[in-house]
C-alpha cells in the first residue's frame, strides 16, 4: 500500500480472489491520491458526496469516503 498524509486512512482486505479498498479523508480539506490501475479500474460499491475517480486519480471531498471492490 502507498504512503499517504497523516489525515488519509487508506487500507487494502482480500478474501480469495476478491480486493476491497478503503479511502478515508479525516480532514475538512479536499485531498486527491494517485492509484494504481488495478484499483482505478475496481468497482465504487459505497461512497458519500463529491467523491470522485477520473483515470487513476482518487479525489475525496472533506470528510470523504469510498469503498472499491474488484
Amino acid at each position: 500500500m502507498q504512503e499517504t498524509k497523516d489525515q488519509l486512512v487508506v487500507y487494502e482486505r482480500n478474501l480469495g480472489d476478491e480486493k476491497g479498498w478503503v479511502y478515508c479523508n479525516f480532514s475538512d480539506n479536499e485531498e486527491t491520491i494517485e492509484l494504481t490501475k488495478e484499483v482505478s479500474e475496481a468497482k465504487i460499491i459505497l461512497t458519500n458526496s463529491n467523491n470522485k475517480v477520473e483515470n487513476t486519480l482518487l479525489t475525496l471531498s472533506p470528510y470523504g469516503t469510498m469503498v472499491l471492490v474488484k
